[in-house]
């Protein structure tokens, strides 16, 4: 998550990369920096390895609208490509890509551990574009885990963007919240939530289609469409996640990087360079999601998801 590995040279707006990151979550706050600060390709170098991976994930094709014929036999086994979060409609998009990508990555395994992912994944492409209002990034990729004699792998997704980030987004919202960590500290909570409806709105508003063309035909009692529909649970779920199957989280927000390794445990660092807006990568081992939980702590959480989901109309295709 640390962006250390690269020189922008800001005279001539150029960008040199190091050669030895290929991480989701690296590569994702590379892509978003980069969009944020308008690099243009020529101005863009790096190693050849790392020059012909990110060709290969789709890095040019989506930041600079550079066509290919790169044949990409590996896309949704070892890797899915970079996609974008421009818009809404690309939330769905990138859904459905992502996740297709995962399913292949595990090789259509199922277990709980797995299907919350899915779900997480979901819930995060939501909140990236519900709270940056900016163009967001996300992948996955699949590596072997060192030691095992390639019968494990780790599963690593990553998105991140350079929109408000979680202090902007919450002082924004009336939220009255001064540090970055702390800010961290809250949306974690789960039912915390910038966009949950306010106190004094009508709980009987009826919500108006985005494509609705013409008069209202609520009479005026017709509520605006938010630009999200989440319910603030995506970070809950996600840190819930991680703990549950001992994956690892990096979270960075402002000047905090927010981590939780392997064993559970949890700190928070201060960085330097402040990052406006969020980068998320999290990883886990295969073998760790398909065990089965002694007890489900993701079971209530899952069915409130679910429910919700039925609640807005929308379709859910990845309970297992």
């Amino acid at each position: 998550m640390n962006l250390d590995g690269f020189t922008h040279d800001k005279e001539y707006n150029s960008i040199f990369v190091d050669c030895d990151h290929f991480s989701p979550g690296y590569l994702t706050a590379l892509a978003a920096y980069i969009k944020a600060n308008n690099i243009p390709e020529r101005a863009f170098d790096t190693c050849s390895d790392l020059m012909s991976y990110l060709k290969t994930i789709g890095f040019h094709k989506e930041l600079w609208q550079i066509d290919d014929n790169i044949n990409r036999t590996n896309c949704g086994r070892t890797y899915s490509p970079l996609t974008p979060l421009r818009n809404p409609a690309d939330v769905d998009l990138a859904n459905t890509t992502i996740n297709s990508c995962i399913r292949e990555l595990v090789n259509h395994e199922r277990s709980e551990g797995i299907a919350s992912l899915l779900r997480v994944v979901g819930e995060l492409h939501d909140n990236v574009w519900s709270h940056g209002k900016s163009t967001g990034f996300s992948m996955a990729q699949r590596t072997r885990v060192p030691y095992t004699d390639g019968k494990d792998s780790y599963i690593e997704f990553a998105l991140a963007d350079k929109g408000l980030g979680f202090l902007e987004e919450l002082n924004r919202a009336k939220i009255n919240i001064k540090d970055h960590r702390i800010a961290i500290e809250w949306c974690i909570q789960e039912g915390n939530s910038s966009k949950l409806k306010k106190s004094d709105e009508n709980d009987w508003t009826q919500r108006l289609p985005e494509d609705l063309l013409g008069a209202d035909p609520m009479m005026g009692f017709g509520g605006e469409v938010p630009d999200n529909n989440h319910q603030g649970l995506g970070l809950a779920h996600l840190i819930r996640l991680v703990i549950d199957y001992k994956g690892e989280l990096q979270l960075c927000t402002g000047d905090t990087l927010f981590r939780i390794d392997e064993f559970g445990n949890h700190s928070y660092e201060k960085l330097n360079n402040e990052w406006k807006g969020v980068a998320i990568s999290c990883r886990f081992k295969m073998s760790k999601l398909k065990q089965p939980l002694k007890k489900n702590t993701l079971e209530d959480s899952s069915r409130k998801h679910i429910i919700m989901e039925r609640l807005r109309g929308v379709k859910n295709d990845q309970s297992i």
